[in-house]
């Protein structure tokens, strides 16, 4: 008898409309971490401009040919700088615009001649970065031998505009003056003493 009680509990508990205890839920997995690269923001566009301005040159202190826009905006200058204790040899300094939120950490040259990049430094005046390029490099080369337009990015800026005559100058004048080599053949021989006219002296005198 209570076998058969045991046997219709759940019966009577289907009947009432019961349920009979279901498992828990599984756990939710997370959600996959954000990626480091889709964290990172976006790196600034460069604005491209292609830029109408003249030439200058300017021999007061060092060398310097400076394209400026229309409206009197210096956007990309080369200097020769003399050798001194440090460099051992003349430089070129090259100064360009940089976007203001953006310092630029180089500045990158393209010609139709070669690319160049040099490291960039803040300039004095705010916007701007300038950089150092020896004399007989990769810079140099792609200044002076370029034809038609130069590009030039720093940061957020770029530029592009016509080469010149004044820049080249400039630019090839900063190279040190070639020294010929001595070699042995070029130091005269030592001679022997030459014969004088003057009569010999007497031996054992008069």
């Amino acid at each position: 008898m209570r076998n058969l009680f045991i046997a219709l509990v759940p019966a009577a508990l289907v009947a009432c409309g019961g349920q009979p205890p279901t498992a828990p839920d599984a756990p939710v997995p997370a959600a996959p971490a954000q990626s480091e690269a889709a964290a990172r923001p976006a790196a600034p566009a460069v604005q491209v401009t292609e830029a109408a301005g003249t030439w200058s040159r300017s021999s007061a202190g060092n060398a310097r040919a400076t394209f400026a826009s229309l409206e009197g905006e210096s956007l990309f200058s080369v200097a020769c700088l003399p050798a001194n204790a440090e460099t051992g040899a003349p430089m070129l300094e090259i100064q360009a615009i940089s976007g203001p939120n953006a310092p630029a950490e180089r500045i990158e040259i393209y010609t139709s001649s070669s690319n160049a990049a040099v490291v960039a430094n803040p300039a004095a005046e705010p916007g701007r970065v300038l950089g150092y390029a020896e004399t007989g490099g990769t810079a140099h080369y792609a200044l002076a031998r370029g034809a038609g337009q130069i590009k030039v990015v720093a940061g957020t800026r770029a530029s592009t505009f016509p080469t010149d005559e004044m820049m080249k100058e400039v630019i090839d004048g900063c190279l040190p003056a070639y020294v010929h080599p001595v070699k042995e053949t070029d130091t005269p021989a030592e001679s022997e003493p030459e014969a004088t006219d003057a009569p010999a002296e007497p031996i054992g005198g008069t």
